[in-house]
């Protein structure tokens, strides 16, 4: 019986080299370009569908909260921690090198930091809609009057 003998150091040099490419970011040219070749892996197109689903997602809760400046059910603190995650992602997927994170990361980030800094402008205000809701009285807090 004929005993292998590995070379580890090839072996990861492989893997690297490997890993290296899966993880280089790409320009949109050359994704519209492997798109057009038929070589973009399926699970990137799935995040970026992904990404266009988070910001759907973020918009209508975004134009309620600048439009009627009503703040109900929006949490500072939850948002405050969602934007730091987001961020610690965005520097780990830049490390990466993974486009897709990257760029679902920052649409987190900044949707996040939009929705704080307009709950903080607004702080306590309630749109007719969830003032009829809550029987006239906010849920908690004080009403903002409008036009401030």
């Amino acid at each position: 019986m004929r005993r292998r003998r590995f070379n580890l150091e090839g072996l990861f040099q492989s893997e690297t080299s490997q890993f290296e490419d899966r993880c280089r970011i790409l320009t949109p040219r050359q994704v519209r370009s492997l798109h057009e070749q038929g070589t973009l892996i399926d699970s990137q197109m799935l995040g970026v569908v992904a990404t266009g689903l988070v910001i759907g997602g973020y918009v209508p809760q975004i134009v309620h909260l600048v439009k009627e400046r009503c703040t109900v059910g929006i949490s500072i603190p939850a948002f405050v921690v969602w934007c730091l995650a987001s961020l610690l992602f965005l520097i780990h997927a830049t490390v990466i090198g993974d486009a897709v994170f990257v760029g679902v990361q920052t649409v987190n980030l900044i949707a996040g930091g939009l929705i704080v800094g307009f709950c903080k402008k607004y702080e306590g205000g309630v749109c007719p809609f969830h003032r009829e809701l809550y029987g006239g009285a906010p849920p908690r807090g004080r009403i903002q009057q409008e036009g401030r």
